[in-house]
């Protein structure tokens, strides 16, 4: 037997991983760890991993028990090893589940870690128990954790994965050979395939190198077909399986990079998710290619992201033209992290610049960041700066990354900041508070770099913000300082930066504005900051010990902090009184996002003891003299900070404020004190005040709780005083008292008993006491001076002080509640006379007032007081493993003399009831949940093992140095404290008194009060999830409660109970609960009950239904038993539902007489187990079925219970019958199920009935549900759209696709087969007459009705979508959902394959003739459905239809004409649907009849709407036959071509929609870019020469673009008159419309191509030359839209040089234009062009386009100068060629504009160029701005030079706020000029 304690590696391999050293060795992250350039990631040994984990233990575990901690971890893992080997002999799924779920957790709370070998025996292991398990609940879990293993083990583990079996499922997952959507999709869980697609990322490091990238193609390349839906499931491959890590070894670039960036990616244009797939490709073999060159593809790659950006270039007024992005469709989306493309795009910028791409790329980022430095600005708060933030953090991130392992020059870090700053500096005031934060982030990485670089800026504009009137400029500056405050003030390269620190003190405190929010939540960031890394100490005695004046500078600044401390105060005081909102009665809440309570903390533990005392001082004149009662929270915060600091100073300062608030104070002699309330050691007697108000009492009683919270040992010194004053307060009879008192004694008991650290100052106390200058210890993150964290760890007297509490207090008033509930049974069973009777009778307060101290006191106590009632022993399986239960050591402390007090005061409570109860009375609402809560917090409220604080507050401190300062090391520390102790309270081994108070709780949850039903629910459900095995004693009892269906009380408790997600899955799973609790739930509850009783109920159907729970329904068996049943010579093949848990080499030999017992138990009970759940099953579905029929007699169920009722009865029998794929066994189901066939035939019978019932929802649901039974399909007559497409290449893929395709409904298949003679008994009582049957006129009036009702169509349409599959539809056209519903087509489908012939045709007939008279459209609709659904069935089967072949195709043809004739404009979409049905993936010759009969229609058109539709059926007919039949193409384009002289516009337009696909479907797309058909090319160019040869332009057509964009083109023309139409004859009219015509189609043409594929890209240059001729047409529809034409042509990218310098011909050719409206065309098209290409077009390229432009200033048209300016401007941002060029062009245009006797248009050329400078950089004022701004200044009054003064204002709209700061850029001089021009000047001046 193989055990992890037996085991070699050698014997674990199997088909994913491997041992083998070649195989190691050849793994990606092998080769990845001996890279050099790497060395800080080499690979972890198991005794670095321990060391590691000893420090950490070390570091931060209490004292008291970290000795233990490492052990006990040792023994956690050695029990899993123990329980796994064991739960495996015996294949318990169980126990399996539940402890890698346990374990899972486990690794991440308490931190273990796990060796090389364990890592190495887990692995393989789990992936073999995967394979078996995959189909059960357990499957995920083991999903789960190994990409926990891997993830955790990355460093240590050496083995190779092997991506073909992950690549199996993973296809199986996405299911993209499955035909339709299945009869139940219960198998096809989203969630396991996400998670499964992160185990093959994490398995991706172990994979091979290059050839696994060449298998992958080979295996995928048969679906790589570009209008494939298939091409999405590609991407997805190579996005999850493409290794990368080895190119850390690899020197130059591999072939595929080429063929990923240049040809796959070019396929999908303006895709979000596909350009992510790529973009995540590519950032990861950058990232790992760190020797390789990457120079040659920049300039693409660049552009590429410079796409995905997808930033708004050109005229807002084009934006609407702008390509629309797509999303891949919904079955092939991946989860993703938001704005990942942006994540990728930052870290590919970042990691090109290594070694050998360095220059180059720095180059090419210096462009980017250029060109959207413009959209990276706080003026934009859209999704571009978020989208743009997000890259820049990913880039900061991964150039810091990559400086930590590969260091940078200085002079590269230097350059790259200069490049990122500006943007940086623009976004961070930005009014959106996120983009803030993520500058401040990056801002703080690059501080820890290059100090000497960011922070003086960074101080210079935060000085700069602090008196401007611009809020967000001073919340941004806010936000940085307090995020990179540690950096400027402790960084050793930047020690001026401490000299700053009482000037930002003082700023700060200015800063605390109750208006701004967000000003005050940056503040106190910057606080919190502040406070962790300083000490609040005037240090000038040590002012010798200064090493230089620095130092000596801020020692003398030190003396200001006393005065500002005290000010501090009373700033943070006026703050919260102004800005604190009120929350209820009684409180106000902080601001959020402020960290106050924390802030004060680290104040508090930061000060001096001088200081301390000052402030003690300040404040207790403010508990003094002020009285805020809502306010208590945010004054107590002080109280509890400063007894954190010092509880004895503390305490001594504020309680006697308190208690002079509270008491009177008088001593008392000692012969007179007996009677007195309390003596303390001064004789001292408290007396309430009595004319204090319930609002003082509460006040001060609750500061006394927060002044003595976590008071430590200082507590016990005022133990005497406490006493007294808290037994004072017990004694009251004021409810108000007694509870805030009860909470006193909480905290007091809490504060004694539990470990939590005692500071959090900057360093521990030894470091504090020294008398020393501690400036040098301000900010220090060194762990040997921040160490050790500083603990309270309770000590006798602690203990002592807190067992009198619980005595005095919690025992005491609990001892009075017992007397109390006596003396009233005496009193009532006693004759006393009247006063005694008045002296012992029933009082509701004192009842009160006894329960709620117990109930406040215990919720402390219970964690010191053990349950020491009997523990109830739970069955358990002799073969199982006995679990030990794991315990957490953490300090705890328990008090065995009040062992029993958690029963007593169970025993009085239940006293207490019965007392209520036989009293009746049964009002006592609060005493009753004031009970529930008591016996919810006596089993460990786990509410109170938690630390407030939140990772939040830390996110300023993280950085890629993982510098942490010391509060943040004691947060980590006392969290994982906590998390002990949690821990320690799960699980436990449920007691008697546990399960005597779940069933006190459960009889309060069905309390008549609902208020006390609520409290009683939760503490019921609490005690229940905290108990190991209370399910099965205390559900059963709650089920049986239910079934009863006693009361609203009881129906409504249970109910609630029972929505719990865990009890919710519990009850799901086991099958003796749902056979109980399933038929009753399922069933109408009775009308009697309220409707809000009913409500619930019919939650808890919901719930129910929707809990993912699968019971175990296959006998699965190990090794082990397999073995064991070959020596019994059982024949395990023949049983079914037998799965084998793999383990190789396993012999029942192997194995000692006990494990062999063990096994042959096991083997037994988990063949009885799975025969039980399934008979149970069985029970459950025939019981529903009955209650099916029941109410079919009855109608007794609303339509509510009835959707819930076939629901269920679908789901079981689904689980029941149907198996997921990882568990088909091969054998047929006929017989598997023989013995169950009648259930099954019930169950479809059932299902095929309510297809015709009186509830849509459940119609709908059951004609969905049968027509998958019915329509099955094999693989007969099949050809998918993407088959052969590049040959014969991958044909011996394909075969095996279609027996996974025609296997997918093998289901299916044998249901149909059993039931079709039922199925059609039911809906044709005779299936052999001509009349139709009126049970199924009946179901079809019923479908026809369904179309019409609003209500339905989104159930619908969900239906129609899950019949959508990878398969179905295949290409990537969409399919509308909206009015063809597949379902029913299916149905038809179906009902044709089981009648048969003729007989359904007779059948059927009578009724679609009906329907095709009838004119409502909703008969319409099922007319077209009925007609796609036989059609279909035809077209694959007409080897069956006998000799009635031929009539009935004539029969369906005839009938398909005159609707497809006859059919409406609403309806057209439907039949385009219905088209794509009926053709989808059959091959051509099947349904070449449906073309044909398509082209009759077409060809007997005879009016406009009838063309245009016919057309439209055509091309829905081409979308799915795509490009398999030449001769349908040829004819299809005879069509096109003559419909594109058609008169009539919307024909055209569906001819040219329908000649896109035609070019789409046969470009050859084997090369990039793709190759047009001769045929379709010829017809492009021919546009082309008529239109360039054309007279000049006529004018009189509309616009085809306008109805593009409108609704015309998608089929609303009921505007156009539909009267017969015929040509015009060959007039001058017939000639200029005929011309218009070609205008028209070639902007159409480019309009449907464009933005889709690449198909254009050839054609573009000459197709632009006409388009720009077109733009000056007289007619402005089309010189309109042609503009809009070239703007989108813009819009594409093209990337061969070839096509690019064919443009730049064009524009020249342009130039000379004599129409200045077509010249101006050059200038839409270059000013995009030019921003998206710049990367790629070489210098001549650039330099040609800049002087086109420049010619364009000089134009003698104005329009045309003007337009100039913005592209000129476009071009400045994104120039790169020549650095020199900016000051090249000020020059020219300065000296022209100084020369004598210039003309006006020279001048004019000179001002625009000089404005394109300005408009270049709308944020920054480089050094060249200040001359050219005087010289416009010149010319901004010169009405004859508007442009000057445009310029000007637009300069003034962007610099006006920030001019006080700009104007230190110009000379005194320039900076009167530029302001001469802000105000006009004036006649009176």
């Amino acid at each position: 037997m193989i055990t992890y304690e037996t085991h070699k590696d050698q014997q674990l391999n199997n088909e994913f991983i491997s041992f083998k050293k070649e195989d190691v060795e050849n793994t990606g992250y092998y080769r990845y760890k001996s890279c050099k350039e790497f060395q800080q990631s080499k690979r972890f040994t198991n005794e670095m991993v321990r060391d590691l984990q000893r420090v950490k233990i070390q570091q931060t575990t209490p004292p008291s028990y970290s000795s233990v901690v490492e052990q006990e971890k040792l023994d956690l893992v050695q029990e899993f090893f123990q329980s796994f080997d064991h739960s495996i002999m015996v294949c318990n799924i169980g126990d399996l589940n539940q402890l890698l779920h346990v374990f899972k957790h486990r690794i991440y709370e308490v931190q273990i870690q796990f060796t090389k070998q364990q890592y190495h025996y887990l692995i393989p292991r789990l992936f073999d128990l995967f394979i078996q398990f995959r189909a059960e609940d357990l499957g995920n879990i083991i999903i789960e954790f190994l990409c926990l293993l891997f993830s955790r083990g990355k460093k240590l583990i050496e083995l190779k994965v092997n991506w073909r079996p992950l690549y199996k499922i993973f296809k199986e997952n996405c299911e993209i050979s499955k035909q339709y959507g299945s009869f139940d999709d219960h198998h096809s869980t989203i969630k396991s395939q996400q998670k499964f697609n992160v185990l093959i990322y994490n398995c991706q490091p172990f994979f091979g190198g290059d050839e696994v990238v060449d298998e992958l193609l080979e295996e995928i390349g048969g679906y790589l077909v570009p209008h494939s839906n298939y091409i999405y499931f590609c991407a997805n491959v190579l996005y999850l399986f493409t290794p990368t890590y080895h190119f850390s070894t690899l020197t130059s670039m591999p072939k595929w990079i080429d063929l990923y960036l240049n040809y796959y990616w070019s396929w999908v244009d303006f895709n979000k998710d596909w350009d992510e797939r790529w973009l995540f490709i590519f950032s990861r073999a950058i990232k790992f290619g760190v020797n390789i060159d990457w120079t040659p593809i920049l300039p693409i790659l660049y552009t590429k992201m410079l796409k995905a950006l997808d930033l708004g270039v050109g005229s807002p007024s084009m934006a609407h033209l702008k390509p629309i992005k797509h999303k891949i469709p919904e079955i092939f989306r991946l989860t993703r992290e938001d704005r990942m493309e942006f994540h990728s795009i930052g870290k590919i910028i970042a990691c090109l610049i290594n070694s050998k791409t360095e220059k180059p790329a720095i180059q090419h980022f210096k462009t980017l960041m250029s060109k959207i430095s413009l959209y990276f600005h706080p003026s934009n708060t859209g999704d571009w700066t978020t989208d743009l933030g997000e890259m820049t953090l990913s880039m900061s991130k991964s150039f810091l990354k990559r400086n930590k392992y590969i260091p940078y020059p200085e002079s590269i870090i230097q350059e790259f900041l200069e490049i990122i700053y500006p943007s940086l500096s623009n976004a961070l005031y930005s009014k959106k508070k996120n983009i803030s934060l993520t500058i401040a982030k990056i801002m703080n990485e690059f501080s820890h770099v290059a100090p000497t670089y960011i922070l003086p800026k960074i101080i210079d504009d935060f000085y700069s913000s602090v008196d401007r009137e611009e809020v967000n400029r001073l919340i941004g500056g806010i936000e940085v300082v307090s995020t990179c405050l540690h950096p400027i003030l402790f960084s050793p390269q930047f020690p001026e930066g401490k000299t700053h620190l009482t000037a930002f003190m003082e700023i700060m405190i200015k800063c605390l504005d109750p208006i701004y929010t967000n000003k005050a939540s940056g503040t106190f960031k910057f606080f919190n900051k502040l406070f962790s890394t300083i000490l609040i100490s005037d240090e000038n005695q040590y002012i010798d010990q200064c090493e230089n004046q620095i130092e000596e500078n801020v020692t003398l600044s030190t003396s200001l902090f006393q005065e500002w401390s005290i000010n501090f105060v009373d700033a943070t005081i006026n703050f919260l009184l102004q800005s604190s909102t009120k929350k209820g009665n009684f409180k106000r809440e902080t601001v959020p996002n402020i960290f106050f309570r924390e802030t004060m903390e680290l104040f508090f533990g930061a000060l001096s003891n001088e200081i301390f005392t000052a402030v003690l001082g300040r404040l207790k004149s403010v508990f003094t003299n002020l009285f805020e009662p809502e306010y208590y929270k945010q004054f107590g915060e002080f109280l509890k900070s400063s007894t954190l600091r010092d509880p004895i100073q503390s305490i001594s300062v504020f309680l006697p404020v308190f208690v002079n608030k509270l008491f009177i104070k008088h001593r008392v002699t000692n012969g007179n004190n007996n009677n007195c309330n309390n003596n303390s050691s001064g004789g001292l007697k408290y007396d309430i005040i009595g004319d204090l108000s319930d609002q003082e009492l509460r006040l001060y009683i609750t500061y006394i709780g927060y002044l003595i919270f976590k008071g430590g040992h200082g507590l016990v010194e005022f133990k005497d005083q406490l006493i007294d004053i808290l037994t004072v307060l017990m004694e009251s009879d004021n409810k108000i008292v007694l509870k805030a008192t009860s909470k006193v004694i909480r905290k007091l008991i809490f504060s004694l008993t539990r470990i939590y650290p005692l500071n959090t100052r900057v360093v521990p106390q030894t470091i504090v006491d020294r008398k020393e200058n501690h400036i040098k210890y301000w900010g220090s993150t060194d762990l040997s001076t921040i160490l050790p964290i500083e603990w309270f760890e309770p000590n006798e007297n602690d203990i002592n002080f807190a067992k009198l509490l619980i005595d005095k207090f919690l025992k005491g008033t609990n001892d009075k509640l017992s007397n109390y509930i006596n003396s009233l049974k005496n009193n009532n069973n006693s004759n006393d006379d009247e006063s005694n009777n008045n002296n012992n009778s029933y009082n509701r307060m004192k009842l009160l007032n006894l329960v709620i101290p117990i109930q406040s006191i215990l919720r402390a106590a219970t964690f010191l007081i053990k349950d020491t009632s009997k523990e109830i022993e739970q069955p358990r399986e002799e073969f199982r493993y006995q679990t030990k239960r794991s315990k957490f050591e953490h300090g705890e402390i328990s008090f065995p003399e009040f062992s029993t007090l958690k029963q007593e005061i169970f025993n009085n409570y239940k006293e207490t009831i019965q007392y209520l109860e036989s009293k009746n009375i049964n009002e006592e609402i609060n005493v009753l949940r004031v009970i529930s809560k008591t016996l919810f917090v006596m089993f460990y409220c786990k509410g109170d093992i938690i630390d407030h604080t939140h990772d939040h507050l830390f996110e300023k401190w993280k950085n890629h140095k993982k510098l942490k300062g010391r509060n943040y090391l004691v947060y980590k520390a006392f969290k994982s404290h906590l998390i002990r102790q949690k821990l320690n309270y799960q699980h436990m081994p449920i007691t008697q008194l546990a399960l005597d108070s779940m069933h006190f709780t459960l009889n309060l949850s069905v309390h008549n009060y609902r208020r006390v039903r609520e409290t009683a629910q939760k503490a019921f459900v609490n005690i229940l999830n905290m108990f190991t095995g209370s399910y099965g004693l205390i559900l059963p009892i709650c089920i049986n409660r239910l079934l009863e269906m006693k009361s609203d009380p009881e129906i409504k408790g249970i109910s609630f109970i029972f929505q719990s997600k865990l009890v919710s899955r519990k009850l799901k799973g086991n099958t003796e609960w749902v056979k109980k609790l399933q038929p009753v739930v399922a069933k109408q509850i009775d009308q009697k009950f309220k409707p809000n009783t009913r409500a619930t109920f019919s939650e808890l159907k919901k719930v129910l239904l929707i809990a993912k729970r699968l019971p175990i329904l296959n006998y699965y068996q190990s090794q082990e038993m397999k073995s064991l049943n070959c020596n019994q010579g059982i024949d395990i093949v023949s049983n079914d539902h037998h799965h084998s848990c793999y383990q190789k080499g396993m012999t029942f030999n192997n194995l000692t007489d006990q494990q062999k017992q063990l096994v042959e138990k096991a083997s037994k009970s988990n063949k009885e187990h799975v025969d039980k759940n399934r008979s149970n099953l069985l029970i459950t579905l025939e019981s529903m079925v009955s209650i099916s029929k029941s109410s079919e007699k009855n109608d007794s169920l609303p339509w509510r219970n009835h959707l819930f009722l076939l629901s269920s009865i679908i789901y079981y029998f689904s689980i029941l019958f149907n198996p997921s794929p990882g568990l088909k066994d091969g054998f047929p189901y006929s017989e598997k199920y023989k013995d169950q066939e009648t259930i099954i035939k019930e169950v479809v019978l059932c299902i095929a009935k309510n297809s015709k019932c009186d509830f849509p929802f459940s119609r709908i649901y059951c004609l969905h549900s049968i027509a998958n039974i019915l329509a099955v399909q094999s693989n007969k007559n099949i050809e998918f759209c993407y088959q052969n497409y590049f040959g014969y290449r991958f044909s011996n893929q394909e075969k095996i696709d279609m027996e996974v395709y025609g296997s997918s409904v093998d289901f299916e298949r044998y249901l149909f087969n059993l039931t079709k003679d039922d199925v059609v008994a039911l809906l044709f009582s005779d299936g052999t007459t001509n009349t139709a049957n009126s049970n199924a006129g009946r179901l079809f009036a019923y479908m026809s009705q369904d179309h019409e009702e609003s209500s339905t169509n989104s159930f619908c349409q969900s239906m129609t979508n899950k019949n959508f599959t990878p398969s179905y539809p295949n290409t990537r056209a969409s399919v509308s959902n909206k009015d063809f519903r597949s379902f029913n087509a299916k149905y038809f489908f179906g009902l044709f394959q089981a009648v048969g012939g003729i007989k359904f045709i007779e059948t059927i007939k009578p009724i679609m003739e009906k329907l095709k008279g009838k004119s409502e459209k909703e008969d319409y609709f099922l007319l077209v459905e009925m007609l796609a659904g036989i059609s279909r069935y035809i077209s694959i089967n007409d080897d069956l239809l006998g000799d009635d072949k031929d009539n009935i195709f004539a029969w369906v043809s005839n009938l398909a004409f005159v609707s497809l004739a006859g059919c409406s404009n609403e309806c057209t979409e439907a039949w385009t649907s219905a088209i794509r049905f009926i053709t989808h993936n059959i091959r051509f010759d099947k349904i070449e009849w449906f073309s044909n009969l398509l082209f009759e229609v077409h060809k007997k058109t005879n009016n406009i709407l009838a063309g245009s539709k016919s057309i439209k059926f055509l091309k829905a007919f081409l979308v799915e036959v795509t490009w398999k039949s030449k001769d349908l193409t040829e004819k299809l384009f005879e069509i096109a071509k003559t419909e594109f002289s058609n008169n009539y516009k919307q024909i055209r337009i569906e001819a040219m929609r329908l000649l896109s696909l035609l070019i789409i479907f046969q470009s050859d797309f084997s090369v990039h870019p793709p190759i047009i058909p001769q045929k379709e090319s010829s017809i492009l160019q021919g546009y082309i020469d008529i239109i360039l040869n054309s007279s000049p332009p006529s004018s009189g057509s509309n616009s085809p673009v306008s109805h593009v964009n409108g609704n015309a083109i998608n089929g609303n023309t009921s505007s156009i008159n539909s009267t017969d139409v015929t040509m015009m004859d060959n007039s001058d009219s017939s000639t200029k419309n005929s011309k218009n015509a070609i205008k028209e189609n070639i902007i159409l043409l480019i309009y449907f191509l464009n933005s889709k594929n690449p198909v254009l890209v050839r054609s573009a240059p000459s197709l632009l030359k006409a388009i720009m001729s077109l733009t000056g047409d007289s007619n402005l529809e089309i010189a309109k839209d042609s503009s809009g034409c070239v703007y989108r042509m813009s819009q594409e990218f093209y990337f061969e040089n070839g096509v690019i310098d064919q443009f730049i011909a064009v524009l020249n050719q342009t130039l000379q234009s004599p129409s200045w409206k077509i010249r101006t065309s050059i200038l839409q098209f270059v000013q995009v062009f030019f921003f998206n290409h710049s990367f790629i077009l070489s210098n001549q390229q650039t330099d040609s386009i800049v002087n086109t432009v420049l010619a364009l200033t000089k134009d003698p048209q104005i329009e045309i100068r003007e337009k100039s300016k913005a592209t000129l401007a476009s071009i400045l941002i994104s120039f790169k060629s020549d650095s020199n060029m900016v000051e090249n062009l000020i020059k020219k245009a300065i000296k022209n504009l100084n020369v004598p006797d210039q003309s006006f248009i020279e001048k004019y050329s000179s001002l625009i160029i000089l404005s394109s400078v300005v408009l270049a950089v709308p944020y920054n004022i480089p050094k060249y701005i200040p001359t050219v701004l005087q010289q416009l200044s010149k010319y901004s009054r010169n009405s004859h030079y508007k442009t000057a003064a445009s310029t000007i204002s637009e300069f003034w709209r962007t610099h006006k706020e920030s001019w006080e700061e700009d104007k230190r850029q110009f000379t005194e001089e320039e900076a009167e000029t530029i302001l001469s021009t802000k105000v006009a000047p004036s006649y009176f001046a």
